[in-house]
C-alpha cells in the first residue's frame, strides 16, 4: 500500500458536506488526503466537486450509488461518474427483499453483471459494497460466496468493508488471501476494543491492519471510513495519521 492509495469516504463526514461540501474537501486536502469516494454531492454538484477536486490535486475514486439508479437513470449516472472522474460505482447496500434467498441472490448477481457490462463500456468498473448480512448462512453457502461466485470477475469488482466482515463473523485477511484479484476496494474501518465493537478511527481498535494490509496486495484503494463520529474530521484525521504509520511500516 501506498499512501496515494487512500482515500476517504465522505459519508464519514456528511454532516459537513451537506452544508459545505467544497470547504469538507479543502480541510481533507490539507490533511493529506488525496482520494475521496462519494455518497451524494452535499450542497454542491458533480461539476463544483470536480473543479475543487482538481485545485486541490484530489481525486474522485467513486461513488456510492443505489442500484436502482444505476439501472433505471443509467445516463444521468454515468454523466455525473464521467464529469466527476471516477473509476468506479459502488452498490452501497440492497434491501433485504432482494437477498432473502439464494435464488434472489443469484438474481441480484446477474442484475450486477448487466449493470456492469454495461457501465464498463463508458469505462466505470462496478464494485459491490458488503455489509455483515452476506455472511449470514444461506442455503450452505452465504451471500458473498454466491456473489463471488456468480458474478463475472471482467465485470464486478469487490469493495471489502473490514468491519463488517469481522462482525460478520469472518477473516478479512483470508478473505483477501482467497479473493484478492477480485477485492479491488477495500474499506479502512476500525472496531472497537470491548463487547460493543463500535466504529473507531484506523489505527485505534481491533483489526490487525499490518496483516490486512500485507494481505491486500491486488488492492488498488484503501479508502478511510467511520459510519458514526461525533467529531468525524478529527477522526478522519487520527485515520490518516495511523495510515501513514501503517505506510512507513509496511
Amino acid at each position: 500500500m501506498k499512501l496515494e492509495q487512500v482515500g476517504v469516504q465522505l459519508y464519514t463526514l456528511r454532516s459537513l458536506t451537506e452544508t459545505d461540501m467544497l470547504g469538507t474537501l479543502r480541510q481533507l486536502a490539507e490533511i493529506g488526503y488525496r482520494g475521496v469516494e462519494l455518497a451524494g454531492f452535499g450542497n454542491s454538484t458533480a461539476g463544483e466537486i470536480r473543479a475543487t477536486l482538481d485545485e486541490l490535486g484530489m481525486r474522485a475514486i467513486a461513488a456510492h450509488i443505489r442500484i436502482d439508479r444505476l439501472e433505471q437513470e443509467a445516463d444521468a449516472v454515468l454523466d455525473e461518474l464521467q464529469t466527476l472522474g471516477c473509476e468506479y460505482a459502488v452498490v452501497p447496500w440492497i434491501g433485504e427483499g432482494e437477498r432473502s434467498s439464494l435464488e434472489a441472490v443469484r438474481s441480484l448477481a446477474a442484475r450486477l453483471n448487466r449493470i456492469g457490462q454495461q457501465f464498463q463500456a463508458s469505462g466505470i468498473h462496478l464494485a459491490y459494497h458488503n455489509h455483515q448480512f452476506e455472511f449470514a448462512p444461506l442455503d450452505n453457502t452465504t451471500m458473498w460466496h454466491t456473489l463471488v461466485a456468480e458474478t463475472d470477475p471482467a465485470l464486478v469488482d469487490f469493495e471489502l468493508d473490514l468491519y463488517w466482515v469481522v462482525v460478520g463473523g469472518y477473516d478479512p485477511v483470508e478473505l483477501l488471501q482467497q479473493y484478492g484479484e477480485r477485492i479491488t476496494l477495500a474499506h479502512l474501518k476500525d472496531r472497537s476494543h470491548g463487547p460493543d465493537g463500535t466504529f473507531a478511527p484506523v489505527g485505534t481498535g481491533s483489526l490487525p491492519f499490518p496483516a490486512i494490509i500485507a494481505a491486500a496486495q491486488q488492492t488498488r484503494w484503501f479508502i478511510v471510513e467511520q459510519d458514526t463520529s461525533d467529531a468525524p474530521l478529527d477522526d478522519v484525521r487520527t485515520s490518516f495519521r495511523n495510515v501513514q504509520q501503517l505506510v512507513t511500516a509496511v
